[in-house]
């Protein structure tokens, strides 16, 4: 009999944990119901936001799963080396290893025994043991890690900063707007290559929802890529030409308590170190972003647009401005 599989809100949440629940009860990947959720926020105006705080509200959170715990001594004590401190133990050389698996010693005399050939070639031990006063040489221990700790310093030292990854994931997302924009330049006529630069806050907002931040800031890093793709969708059309400049300035006349809203929700969210205010921030944005373009835009210069295709046919589309203003 198969067990019954209940809805839950995810333990491993970016900010309530609706949709990686959603994502584990279906068995798909948590980026899939996110984006879902985005876009169906967008396409309903703002209804999907509201839907996700009626979830956030009404399922449970699941039940934590307990583990065992892999605890670690710190001191050994043993009969025939001593006191053995771990943690200058962790990150030894082999020779090191192979000295901490060589077999104990029992007897009622309590002599150290011979050590193994391998311990002896490596120089893990300082004098031989088996000689009276004989014990573990801590300082030829610390030796033979310190090699090994040069070289996990060394890895820490050359491991890229976090200014670094931002720079690459700025310039890729660079390379892919670019590589876009030729090629809506080379299917649409009317539109030139360098109008489509909004795409860049459009791919860019996307791999920030999608590329899962380190630590804490998953959550702010995933409202962040709302944000830029909400931000990218509103511009693309004016840049292009299909809505006028003139209807920006509307926008903001029109829709200021939303943005000052956001503006105050996400700075007191970032002051307290709170998810949910800047979530209704950037609910807040995304609607400024949906009703701007259905209540304020006035229509550009650009009417129809020439579609072509890669066998030389052309057609013409007309834009449905019955959507503006």
């Amino acid at each position: 009999m198969t067990e019954r599989r209940h809805l839950y809100r995810s333990r491993n949440a970016l900010v309530g944990g609706v949709c990686a629940g959603i994502a584990e009860r279906l068995d798909v990947d948590p980026v899939v119901t996110r984006i879902f959720f985005v876009a169906f926020s967008v396409l309903t105006l703002g209804f999907g936001g509201f839907l996700y705080l009626a979830l956030w509200a009404v399922l449970p959170k699941a039940p934590k799963r307990v583990r065992p715990v892999d605890v670690e001594p710190q001191l050994v004590h043993s009969d025939t080396f001593g006191v053995v401190d771990c943690r200058s133990a962790r990150g030894r050389s082999a020779a090191a290893a192979r000295l901490a698996q060589a077999q104990p010693y029992v007897s009622a005399a309590h002599l150290p025994p011979t050590p193994p050939s391998a311990a002896r070639q490596g120089g893990a031990l300082s004098p031989e043991v088996g000689e009276p006063g004989a014990s573990m040489d801590v300082a030829g221990a610390e030796q033979l890690a310190g090699g090994n700790r040069e070289s996990v310093t060394g890895a820490v030292l050359t491991r890229p900063s976090l200014l670094r990854i931002c720079l690459a994931l700025c310039a890729g997302c660079l390379l892919v707007t670019v590589g876009v924009s030729i090629a809506a330049s080379a299917v649409i006529r009317e539109i030139a290559w360098w109008q489509c630069w909004p795409l860049f806050f459009i791919v860019l907002g996307i791999v920030r929802m999608a590329v899962p931040a380190p630590g804490n800031a998953s959550a702010a890093a995933f409202l962040l890529g709302v944000t830029l793709a909400s931000a990218g969708l509103l511009l693309l059309p004016i840049s292009v030409g299909i809505v006028a400049w003139d209807s920006l300035e509307a926008m903001t006349e029109g829709l200021w308590p939303l943005l000052v809203g956001a503006v105050a929700l996400l700075a007191f969210g970032l002051h307290a170190r709170s998810v949910t205010p800047v979530l209704v921030a950037t609910l807040l944005v995304v609607m400024f972003c949906v009703l701007g373009l259905l209540l304020y835009a006035d229509p550009g210069t650009l009417r129809t647009v020439t579609l072509v295709t890669p066998l030389g046919r052309e057609y013409q589309v007309f834009l449905p401005f019955t959507l503006f203003r």
